[in-house]
């Protein structure tokens, strides 16, 4: 029996799941089951989801705010993979380089996921085309909002 009583439980029960949802109707449901527990002790948990793209969860005051990101702008679709490695490195440096230069978290989520895309089409871990330059110019992978719930 897994109680939900520890953080470590927590995050461990939802690691679980969302790596278990096939769908992304199924992820976002675990989201929507765990990210309130969790945002008890954070103030904002990035979640990835894949194929499926980001989702963001943070408390604003009394509720709480759910933005899914898609992983790439839909033209850009299905991607091509030659390598998932180094995906999610390209993600969280370009999300923390983007907050360090002041930029907003929906910014910087939105070119860590144009980061993480350069990642997965490049054979090499991080993309050569990983750069500030790039990863913060004004196309269409800013205009690339999110879904809130």
């Amino acid at each position: 029996f897994l109680t939900l009583n520890t953080p470590h439980n927590i995050l461990n029960c939802f690691h679980k799941c969302i790596c278990a949802g096939s769908t992304l109707h199924d992820k976002l449901e675990e989201c929507f089951r765990y990210c309130p527990v969790i945002l008890e002790s954070v103030p904002t948990i990035l979640v990835s989801l894949g194929r499926d793209g980001m989702l963001v969860s943070q408390r604003e005051g009394n509720k709480i705010v759910f933005k899914h990101y898609p992983a790439a702008p839909e033209h850009l679709l299905p991607v091509k993979v030659a390598s998932a490695s180094g995906a999610g490195d390209s993600f969280a440096g370009a999300v923390v380089a983007g907050l360090v230069h002041g930029h907003s978290l929906d910014y910087s989520v939105r070119a860590g996921l144009k980061a993480s895309y350069l990642s997965l089409l490049s054979g090499h871990t991080i993309s050569h085309l990983v750069s500030p330059t790039e990863l913060f110019s004004a196309d269409q992978w800013m205009l690339n909002k999110p879904t809130v719930f």
